[in-house]
């Protein structure tokens, strides 16, 4: 798996002290542009903490849209990408700190196939021949999984596939940068069959979610793989850093990952499972290959409860914090979601208090890497009727990031993309 080019880091922010600063980025019933009231918000990102993006219901249609740094740049149905082309289903966006946004989405209303978007522009799409190096010839993109972006860089989990089977699904991660005069390169880092460092077998299945891979400043590209055998893998570039059925360190048994995450130093999180012969499967999240913290652990800053399970999400901050989300036990239902970062607690359902309103539930949520920022879904005041605010929380200063990095990408600069 080839490693990336150097990318971007680092924004600065007037930071509180002590206690975070709320803000409301969009409440159910703001108006989006002529197309109606907003009826709630989906998948953000926080983008670095400069920038942000998130999908958007509208109207009584419920007509997607998504908003970066609240302007609406594609909307459900129409044509407005480059070149035009309707998109009828944003899957989870990405904008990185000189604004660049990516995303996919699909491109027929009735089927899988979908096409990657960068800054309006769509690049690449289903049905088309996939035409890269190393892969079978004969096979096409069918559709695109995940993004994520860092300076001029674009990584997309996608599916390839033949219009006469058995070629079916042929999972492949891909690297895309900008050329010169509106061109793109592609180059693939890792794919079905290959054989990296240390594994006995090739690759049966590369990662095709969110939560399976993640891209930094470096370039450095964490990604979880399978063997034959079902076995999964995580490696950091070419090297492996977590192995199902080995024991961690500290003597635990790694039974299952179920999620990654990478912060700009190259530091590895995970979402895992180990078994128990008393209490069965316990959820854990592991950082740099130590246990942090696991289901039925006392739940930090909350004497009296414990944690009764964790969400398969984590992601980690450049000074080695996880952000990540549970549920807690002896609490009331409507009181026992939990969101932390670290040790601290951020966010608990029915007791958060955001700009003078409880905290009614939150839903979706992404933090810079730089921990400075946080980004989530949120319902608000006593008996809200769903998830349908959008809130940005600023984090209280603790460390710069140990990146150095300028905020703009050395290889060709800020802008490479163009604007959307």
């Amino acid at each position: 798996m080839k490693r990336l080019t150097p990318a971007l880091i680092a924004w600065g922010l007037s930071l509180p002290v002590g206690e975070p600063v709320f803000e409301l980025l969009g409440r159910a019933g703001d108006r989006i542009d002529d197309v109606g009231p907003a009826f709630n918000y989906q998948m953000p990102d926080a983008g670095g903490g400069r920038h942000w993006t998130a999908v958007v219901s509208i109207g009584p249609e419920l007509t997607r849209g998504l908003l970066v740094n609240g302007r609406l740049v594609s909307l459900q149905g129409e044509e407005t990408s480059v070149p035009p082309i309707a998109q009828f289903l944003f899957l989870q966006p990405r904008v990185n700190g000189d604004r660049i946004a990516a995303w996919p989405a699909r491109v027929t209303p009735f089927s899988v196939l979908s096409g990657l978007f960068v800054q309006g522009n769509m690049l690449l799409y289903g049905g088309q021949p996939a035409e890269l190096p190393g892969v079978p010839p004969g096979l096409s993109y069918r559709f695109f999984d995940a993004v994520r972006v860092n300076g001029d860089q674009v990584v997309v989990a996608c599916n390839l596939d033949d219009a006469d089977p058995p070629v079916l699904n042929y999972q492949v991660l891909l690297q895309v940068l900008p050329g010169s005069a509106g061109s793109f390169e592609t180059n693939v880092l890792v794919q079905v069959g290959d054989q990296l460092p240390g594994m006995p077998t090739p690759i049966a299945a590369v990662a095709d979610t969110e939560d399976e891979f993640d891209l930094n400043a470096r370039g450095d590209v964490a990604v979880m793989v399978s063997e034959s055998n079902g076995d999964t893998w995580v490696f950091r570039n070419d090297e492996p850093v977590l192995r199902e059925g080995e024991l961690l360190p500290s003597g635990v048994p790694l039974d299952e990952i179920v999620a990654v995450a990478m912060n700009d130093a190259g530091v590895v999180a995970a979402i895992g499972w180990t078994s128990d012969f008393q209490l069965g499967s316990i959820d854990m999240v592991v950082v740099d290959g130590e246990v942090f913290i696991t289901e039925g652990d006392a739940a930090p800053g909350l004497p009296g409860h414990s944690l009764l399970e964790l969400e398969r999400h984590v992601q980690l901050t450049n000074d080695g914090r996880p952000l990540w989300a549970g549920r807690i036990d002896d609490a009331a239902p409507d009181e026992d979601d939990v969101l932390y970062l670290g040790r601290e607690l951020l966010l608990r359902e029915g007791h958060t208090i955001v700009n003078g309103q409880e905290l009614d539930a939150f839903g979706d949520h992404d933090i810079s890497s730089d921990g400075r920022a946080l980004v989530f879904t949120a319902g608000l005041g006593p008996g809200a009727s769903g998830i349908a605010n959008l809130v940005r929380a600023i984090l209280p200063a603790r460390q710069k990031s140990p990146s150095g990095g300028t905020g703009r990408s050395p290889r060709t600069g800020e802008g490479a993309w163009g604007r959307p």
